[in-house]
C-alpha cells in the first residue's frame, strides 16, 4: 500500500519484488504525507498516476480507495476500487432504515 512519501519514493522498487502482485494507493494519507490539502491536488494526482503507471508497466494489479465520486470516476479503471468504508456504509444504511416509514 502506498500512502506516504516514503512509499511513493519506493513504489517502483517494491513493484519489482518477485511475488508482489499489485499496489493499492491510499490517497488521503498520501495527500497528508505530501503536505497537500486535497486528494485532488495536482501533486497528489500526479503521484497516484505515477504509482499506477509503474504497476501497469510491470503487469501488476492496481487499486485505490476513492472515498468520493470525483476520485471514483477518475480512477474507475483500476483493478480494485474502494469507494467507501464499511463503517460509513453501515452508518448511511442504518440512518436510511430509521428514516423509512413505519409499516402499517
Amino acid at each position: 500500500m502506498v500512502e506516504t512519501r516514503a512509499g511513493l519514493d519506493a513504489a517502483a522498487e517494491i513493484l519489482d519484488v518477485d511475488g508482489v502482485d499489485g499496489v493499492f494507493v491510499g490517497p488521503y494519507d498520501l495527500a497528508l504525507s505530501l503536505g497537500e490539502p486535497s486528494v485532488t491536488s495536482p501533486a497528489v494526482v500526479a503521484a497516484i498516476d505515477a504509482v499506477l503507471a509503474a504497476a501497469r508497466e510491470r503487469g501488476r494489479l492496481t487499486g485505490l480507495f476513492a472515498g468520493n465520486a470525483e476520485l471514483a470516476r477518475r480512477y474507475r479503471d483500476v483493478d480494485l476500487l474502494g469507494v467507501d468504508s464499511d463503517v460509513s456504509a453501515l452508518r448511511v444504511g442504518i440512518a436510511q432504515l430509521f428514516r423509512s416509514p413505519e409499516p402499517d
